[in-house]
């Protein structure tokens, strides 16, 4: 686990340091994996610093890592991807993923997240469970298959259906 090390002195004098971390969501590594299985790219844009950001990407998966970004980087980086043309999912939880959230393609929010970032979203994962992600991936791309499956029908029905109400109901 990726700890960063906190000072501690007293009158100038150092007496000891403090090593702190945010815990990694539980199953961090199973969800990208499954998301590398349907052939989603994962990358990583934090504010934390390289050696924490790559500690942790290295732990669950991820290759590509921006670390030290500030919230306008990682907007821009949003929009970077979708110059490459690419379609963006941002998952944050803070104020700094805010903007991101807002460029991104499709914004999703951790439910325990900042108002901010709840607000700057376009999905909330009420329950901050990151398997939520794959869940709201696969219910939009089976969205789109039969939304497309729906255009073909009735495009199968209109066609020769049309000519045929014409032809059936002469117009006077």
């Amino acid at each position: 686990m990726a700890q960063t090390g906190i000072l501690v002195s007293i009158s100038g004098r150092l007496m000891g340091v403090i090593a702190i971390s945010d815990p990694l969501k539980p199953n961090a590594y199973d969800v990208i994996s499954i998301l590398k299985s349907m052939n989603v790219k994962s990358i990583m844009v934090t504010g934390d610093n390289s050696g924490t950001a790559n500690s942790i990407a290295k732990e669950v998966g991820i290759e590509t890592v921006i670390s030290e970004a500030k919230p306008e980087q990682k907007a821009e980086k949003v929009k970077e991807l979708q110059a490459e043309g690419r379609t963006v999912a941002m998952v944050g939880d803070g104020i700094n993923d805010s903007p991101a959230l807002v460029a991104a393609d499709v914004g999703m929010a951790i439910g325990a997240g900042t108002d901010i970032a709840i607000e700057a979203a376009d999905i909330v994962l009420m329950k901050s469970n990151l398997e939520d992600v794959i869940t709201a991936i696969d219910l939009s791309r089976k969205t789109f298959s039969r939304i497309h499956l729906n255009y073909i029908l009735a495009l199968g029905y209109n066609v020769p259906g049309i000519p045929i109400a014409a032809c059936t109901f002469p117009i006077h």
